[in-house]
């Protein structure tokens, strides 16, 4: 026999539960929004420019991509425009429908404890600023992370293509080639 979360779990496709228990209702968005947080970061974090190497046989300056200092900037850029795109995704696309008492809600104290003292960071004053720190930090465990956030691109219409990518950047943040997320014989110390 199912549960009345399982059956509403079959009933509702965009009803997610996550492995901690919380239940997640996914929502449509406007892609304007999406586009519009993606441009504001890009103008916060602009592309870097491609560096140019000298090339003796050929007499020529050509670019270079596998440059070190060049691929870290790449991968930082890119892990700041997805994550401010993923901002405007928690925000407006998922609805929280369910918390279980032992994951904590976004005014628990434990989860101010832990924003302060393992993120450096001060719980932000707006309802909603609160929810996005509160699904990215706390609600949403590792594992769980990149199903949500591969459906949330996905909801957004961004190309599959381009999901593997931001999942190789995030899946690459210990050291991994920012267009593949495979690890380099260069390792990254961030």
């Amino acid at each position: 026999m199912t549960s009345d979360s399982e059956a509403e779990l079959i009933k509702d496709p965009n009803r997610i539960e996550l492995s901690n228990g919380v239940v997640l209702k996914i929502k449509t968005v406007s892609r304007n929004a999406i586009s519009y947080a993606a441009r504001n970061a890009m103008k916060e974090h602009p592309e870097p420019q491609l560096p140019m190497v000298w090339i003796e046989d050929k007499g020529r300056h050509e670019p270079n991509p596998l440059d070190p200092d060049y691929a870290q900037a790449y991968k930082l850029h890119q892990v700041e425009v997805a994550a401010r795109v993923l901002d405007v995704l928690y925000a407006r696309a998922i609805e929280v429908v369910e918390i279980p008492g032992d994951v904590g809600g976004p005014d628990s104290q434990e989860f101010r404890d832990y924003l302060e003292l393992a993120m450096g960071e001060e719980l932000r004053k707006s309802k909603l600023g609160k929810w996005v720190q509160w699904l990215r930090y706390w609600a949403v465990p590792d594992g769980d992370d990149l199903d949500l956030q591969r459906r949330l691109f996905e909801l957004a219409g961004v190309p599959v293509q381009d999901i593997r990518v931001v999942e190789a950047t995030f899946q690459g943040d210990a050291g991994g080639n920012p267009d593949t997320g495979n690890e380099d014989s260069e390792s990254s110390t961030d």
